[in-house]
């Protein structure tokens, strides 16, 4: 039954749903059996007692999550504080990027960040740190581009991520070339992080006056390039593993020429990953389908395109990862 009764003592439980949440004890003085009515009267001042007590726990539990969510909300604004304010623009470009997060934080992040005042050749480049240089009226002579993933989501992968960003900006700043600043920044990440996480990451510089881009991929995603003279969209590949995990790694270097028209799109694989209701994924195929037919389309349409399909596909699915685009394009002629 709800409760025993003895001579000397009566003990009722308090119950809420299924949860025992204590017990109330009488001290029957009278060495006295109690009647049906006492046993009933014991049993309601039980069951208000459960549901006060529950009703307390659960209002401790509600402010303890909006605490939660307040330091998360801080945390968010904390992280985007860390992405570019906004796209570089240099003459005779567009660009655009977005970030969207599977939860209140995550783990993908973007940069790009003005270069020295120099070609982008091996003689011309040395290990010295010089400070960031600010953009002249012409734009930068180099810009650096990079895109991340850190390989988990949440709070521990936005701490991770705003590691990494440090690491990987010191050391592309320092005017070392894309795959000796991923090097560096691989040791960097290593030396400073227990966690057992680790970032893929597509770093870039390009010389927007001539479309002249050098690239190194750490594991990353390769971005899709469209060729506006052939409609051909190719990946940029290059053989690299993430940060963070092995000594001594070396990405291989490359490098191609974007001509006016060409599109160049950078991406995590939260896009090509989203699920829909039965688990497909949206997938490499479609995405490269989907840039092949947007040779004329501005850098944001690019963007919006891929979010409403990935976003249709995936229909009522919750986003399972985070999402992040980088979106270049060299226009067709220079503006005037």
């Amino acid at each position: 039954g709800l409760g025993d009764v003895y001579k000397r003592q009566a003990l009722v439980p308090l119950l809420a749903g299924d949860q025992a949440l204590g017990v109330l004890a009488l001290d029957n003085r009278q060495a006295r059996l109690l009647d049906d009515d006492e046993v009933r009267f014991l049993r309601l001042i039980a069951n208000q007692a459960a549901l006060a007590i529950e009703q307390v726990r659960l209002h401790q539990e509600t402010l303890q999550q909006q605490q939660v969510e307040a330091e998360l909300d801080m945390g968010r604004q904390i992280q985007l504080s860390l992405l570019p304010r906004s796209c570089p623009t240099p003459p005779g470009w567009e660009c655009a990027a977005i970030y969207l997060p599977a939860r209140q934080v995550g783990g993908d992040f973007y940069d790009f960040f003005n270069l020295r005042d120099a070609e982008l050749h091996p003689a011309k480049l040395d290990e010295r740190a010089p400070s960031e240089p600010s953009a002249s009226p012409e734009g930068p002579r180099r810009l650096g581009i990079v895109i991340a993933d850190v390989t988990d989501k949440g709070v521990p992968a936005a701490l991770f991520m705003a590691l990494s960003r440090t690491m990987i900006r010191t050391t592309a700043l320092s005017g070392r070339r894309p795959a000796a600043a991923l090097a560096r920044a691989n040791d960097l990440i290593r030396k400073d992080s227990r966690s057992g996480l680790f970032v893929s990451t597509f770093y870039g510089v390009l010389e927007p006056g001539t479309g002249h881009l050098v690239y190194a991929n750490g594991g990353h995603t390769p971005p899709l390039w469209l060729q506006a003279a052939t409609g051909q969209v190719s990946e940029l590949e290059g053989r690299g593993i993430v940060l963070g995990i092995l000594p001594g790694v070396e990405s291989e270097e490359r490098e191609i020429v974007l001509a006016p028209g060409d599109l160049l799109v950078l991406y995590t694989d939260g896009v090509t990953e989203a699920t829909d209701t039965q688990g497909r994924m949206f997938g490499e195929e479609r995405l490269h389908d989907m840039i092949a037919g947007l040779g004329s389309a501005t850098a944001q349409e690019v963007i919006a395109a891929i979010l409403d399909a990935v976003r249709s596909f995936a229909g009522r699915a919750p986003q399972s990862d985070d999402l992040t685009l980088v979106v270049l394009r060299r226009l067709a002629s220079d503006p005037t």
